[in-house]
Order: structure tokens, then C-alpha cells, then sequence
């Protein structure tokens, strides 16, 4: 006697991909507007403690002469630009987040130079967490953490959630990943 698993089969689609109907366009639910304050005050706590080593360079450069003169100049600039940036990234970034629920899966939106669209069906979730940091407990938001079946993305992150927002996604995506596990 030979044991034969049951076989789950999606339902049968068109051959002819061109006659099936679009969806409409889905809209994304952004992100809290104040985790760049967040992001922002965790990047000027690292620039502060950046700012020490970028002082001590920029008084052993201003003692010595000739070229390496300029180049730990050079380098202090460099250090001074990059903190720019760092400084204005939490605002550029934040319009590029999102994330969206459909019948069967999560979408996940991020990127600014590089866009990443990630879609998590809900039979693939494991288990679903939230954390928060005390920076986004300061600002009452929190990261929703999804893991998935899988081992290329193992988990993503939906951050600058309310904390409410985040746990009653948290919610709802444990019990309808359990759900969708168990047809």
C-alpha cells in the first residue's frame, strides 16, 4: 500500500494571459509621518558620536603640513558631507515606504534609488512580530517584523507603524496566515 499525499491545485487559469482582467491600481498605506523624526534623532546620535573622531582628525590635521595636511582635510570634509546626507535621508526616504493588503498576500513597498516591492502570501507567513526601540516608543511607534517560510527574506520590516496600527496587523496577519496554512 502506497500513501499518496493530497495535492492542493490552483484553480485553472486562461492560457492566453492577454485576456485576463487588470486590477485596479493598489494604494499603499504609508508609513507614520513621525518616524523621519525617529530615524532623524538616531542619526544625530550617531553623528555625535562620529563627531569626536572628525574633531580629533580635523586638530592633528590642522598640525601637520603638505599633503597629508589635505588629505585628512579632505577626509573631515568627506565625513562632514556624508553626515549631511545622512541627516536628509530620513525625509527623502519616508515617501518610499509603504505597505498594502490584498486577498491573499502582503505587499511591502521601500526604496528610493533602487524600488523593491515585495509581496508575502499569507501561507507563507511564519509568525509575525512587532518591536519598538526607545526612539520609536519616544515617538509611540513601532516595527511590524513578518517572517516568512523562506530563506532569501526570511523576515521583512514595516517600520513607523503606530503602535496600535502595528499590533493589530500583527493580529490580523497571525491569524490569517494560520488560516491560509491550514486549507
Amino acid at each position: 500500500m502506497q500513501f499518496s499525499p493530497p495535492i492542493r491545485r490552483a484553480p485553472d487559469v486562461e492560457d492566453d494571459v492577454g485576456n485576463l482582467e487588470p486590477k485596479p491600481a493598489l494604494a499603499f498605506y504609508p508609513i507614520d509621518p513621525g518616524i523621519r523624526y525617529a530615524w532623524l534623532l538616531g542619526r544625530l546620535i550617531s553623528f555625535f558620536v562620529l563627531l569626536f573622531p572628525g574633531l580629533i582628525l580635523l586638530v592633528v590635521a590642522l598640525g601637520l603640513s603638505g599633503w597629508a595636511r589635505i588629505a585628512l582635510l579632505i577626509a573631515v570634509a568627506l565625513m562632514a558631507v556624508i553626515s549631511i546626507g545622512q541627516m536628509i535621508w530620513p525625509f527623502i526616504s519616508y515617501a518610499h515606504w509603504g505597505y498594502a493588503l490584498r486577498d491573499h498576500e502582503l505587499l511591502i513597498r521601500r526604496g528610493v534609488l533602487i524600488k523593491h516591492i515585495y509581496a508575502v502570501p499569507f501561507s507563507r507567513i511564519q509568525h509575525v512580530d512587532t518591536h519598538s526601540g526607545v526612539i520609536e516608543r519616544s515617538f509611540g511607534l513601532a516595527n511590524l517584523v513578518v517572517h516568512t517560510a523562506g530563506t532569501m527574506l526570511g523576515s521583512l520590516t514595516v517600520p513607523g507603524l503606530p503602535k496600535e496600527d502595528a499590533e493589530a496587523l500583527r493580529d490580523y496577519l497571525s491569524e490569517v496566515g494560520h488560516t491560509h496554512a491550514n486549507l
